[in-house]
């Protein structure tokens, strides 16, 4: 551009803040995100912790003495 040349500010305005916001939305997708890779080993972690509980878990009736649910266990003593 030479010194006669009519610049559009507005333009040159937009430009700049356009390169700030990729600027900024690239050190947060380094900063914040997670690749495909750590998304599925999460969710697969997830799954297994929810199975591994829910195998894990005590049903009512399962005969232990004080459970309410146990048969025999008329809550008198």
């Amino acid at each position: 551009m030479s010194v006669g040349d009519v610049v559009n500010l507005n333009r040159i305005r937009k430009q700049r803040r356009r390169k700030a916001a990729e600027a900024k939305a690239a050190e947060n997708r380094v900063r914040f995100g997670r690749s495909n890779a750590e998304k599925a080993r999460q969710k697969a972690d997830a799954s297994r912790q929810r199975k591994e509980l829910d195998g894990a878990e005590l049903k009512a009736g399962n005969g232990i003495e004080g459970d309410p649910g146990s048969p025999g266990a008329s809550g008198k003593t």
